[in-house]
């Protein structure tokens, strides 16, 4: 009858042990070990694919707040670019209108 995936010293097949293995002190001590083992293995690949997440993260929102500095920078020359065509289009009519 097959529990779980863990070894068995007590003469069982490689990730079978049955109950009356589990009689046995040792035998239930050593799956125990092998179970924490397990469990912290899950735990630390799960920690670090959570700081290799946390990382492609960083990097993406850098990249963001980069290409938005340049957008905005863009934006302030063109906007400026504007603004003194504009003024050298309508400067004449500005005098006329303030002449007449």
């Amino acid at each position: 009858m097959q529990l779980a995936r863990f070894r068995s010293r007590c003469g069982g097949a490689p990730g079978v042990f049955c109950h009356r293995e589990m009689r046995t002190k040792s035998c239930a001590l050593d799956v125990m070990k092998q179970f924490r083992r397990d469990l912290k293995r899950g735990y630390d690949d799960a920690k670090d694919t959570l700081q290799d997440w946390t990382e492609e993260a960083k990097d993406r929102v850098r990249d963001a707040k980069e290409r938005v500095r340049d957008v905005a920078e863009r934006g302030a020359d063109l906007a400026g670019d504007l603004r003194d065509a504009a003024r050298d289009k309508v400067e004449p009519l500005r005098r006329v209108v303030n002449r007449g």
